[in-house]
């Protein structure tokens, strides 16, 4: 209890130096009491303090990017709140919070926490936090189309080159840290596409242009290349693909007069026709234990998911929906395969059993959604969304944008390429140049 300057009863304060010390006394004591009635005053109106309305998961944004965030919390006496946010580490993330909404900006590699405080009238708060990641870039190269070794020891990727007068696209090969080396000399017919066999021992690829292509396998030293097609195939042969115990090699040729799915051995002999089809087939997938290929196909009148054997028996229809479905892809233990459709008015990244049942939209987004590529372990899938890199969990949720621009020209799209470890991804970034990003921080 705060006692005012009172004189006693039987002593009044009659003397000049003594009502001047009352007085003073006085004023100070009234001017304390006033600061604890305020003070207990807006306790007494604010008895609650505010409470989150719950947690925040963590956020993935790459440099040069933002995501913006609503932030509740609840105030149980109804008080207008006010909201702040700051970061742990400013040069990690910047933090913006307008009203409800706390926008952060990626600034360069590494994590912080952001902490978001709501603060009530009495002067009583809350606050909830949460991490934040920016994944780390690094540009390994020039080119693009690049894909790993089995052993994730090198990249293979494509090239521009000036030789004397001419100017071509080859295969090269860099081990991460190092200086590349280019393995074809095409000065006259550009190389595509390459391919690794699975004992990394060789590598596949698609040399010239249009009718003028033809399939090549080398040694993973750039010695020994071989025209496997060429010959044969005067209309053409695109986008080899090996089959999983590498004695095989699938790929698209217009030799019949329509394109179609064809698969030869390693080297070059036991052509054959697998689709034979009037409608329009690619993209071929093999089955992780490679007794089936799903591929692409317009034959009933839209881009379809189907899948046959290897021998190109038992076609069947997976999809079987009006809208567009294409780049099927197997998941590692070949259970099921996700491909990308607009079956719900855009193009977004589904998943379905490898009969074809459950199908399941993962990425519902209004942007375009493509090119998805399963992890190692098969627990999530890489997918281009516009001209960024994402990559999103096999139930559809942590969809998180891991690097921004990462297409390049329109002549090197192409799939993303995780590491065998899982823990990178190769990608085309900027407009022409190999990058690496990280998967996780954990």
């Amino acid at each position: 209890m705060l006692k005012l300057c009172q004189a006693p009863l039987h002593a009044p304060c009659h003397a000049a130096h003594r009502r001047s010390r009352c007085s003073r006394g006085s004023v100070h004591g009234l001017l304390a009491l006033a600061v604890l009635v305020a003070a207990f005053s807006g306790a007494c109106d604010n008895p609650l303090a505010p409470e989150s309305c719950g947690s925040v998961p963590e956020q993935t944004i790459p440099v040069g990017k933002s995501a913006s965030l609503r932030v509740c919390f609840n105030d149980g006496d109804g008080d207008r709140l006010s909201l702040s946010a700051r970061s742990s580490d400013k040069s990690v993330v910047t933090v913006v919070m307008r009203g409800s909404i706390v926008t952060v900006t990626g600034a360069r590699a590494g994590t912080t926490t952001v902490t978001v405080t709501a603060e009530d009238p009495g002067g009583l708060v809350a606050s909830v936090s949460f991490a934040v990641w920016v994944p780390r870039v690094v540009q390994l190269t020039t080119g693009s189309q690049p894909v790993w070794s089995p052993d994730g020891s090198r990249v293979a990727f494509v090239d521009y080159g000036i030789y004397g007068e001419s100017v071509s696209r080859d295969i090269h090969v860099i081990r991460p840290g190092d200086i590349a080396t280019r393995l074809t000399r095409s000065e006259v017919a550009p190389a595509w596409y390459p391919a690794w066999s699975p004992d990394g021992s060789r590598i596949a690829f698609m040399s010239g242009h249009g009718g003028g292509s033809a399939i090549y396998v080398m040694n993973a030293d750039g010695s020994g290349a071989t025209n496997l097609t060429k010959d044969k195939f005067p209309s053409g042969a695109e986008g080899p693909v090996w089959s999983p115990d590498g004695g095989r090699i699938a790929f698209r040729s217009l030799r019949d007069g329509n394109r179609d799915i064809y698969v030869m051995d390693a080297d070059g002999s036991g052509v054959t026709n697998l689709t034979n089809h009037p409608g329009f087939d690619g993209s071929p997938a093999w089955s992780p234990d490679g007794s089936r290929i799903a591929f692409t196909s317009h034959r009933d009148g839209t881009g379809e998911i189907h899948v046959m054997n290897a021998d190109g028996s038992g076609a069947t229809n997976l999809t079987n929906n009006p809208g567009l479905d294409g780049s099927p892809a197997w998941s590692p233990d070949g259970s099921r395969i996700a491909f990308d459709s607009h079956r719900d008015g855009n193009r977004d990244i589904y998943v379905m059993n490898a009969d074809g049942s459950g199908a399941t939209n993962l990425t519902n987004s209004p942007a375009h959604d493509w090119f998805p590529v399963w992890s190692p372990d098969g627990s999530r899938i890489a997918f281009h969304r516009g001209h960024d890199l994402y990559v999103v969990n096999v139930d559809g949720s942590g969809t998180a944008n891991l690097a921004v621009n990462a297409l390049g020209h329109a002549w090197s799209w192409s799939p993303v390429a995780w590491s065998p470890d899982g823990r990178t991804i190769l990608f085309n970034c900027g407009r022409s140049h190999v990058c690496l990003v990280q998967t996780s921080h954990r």
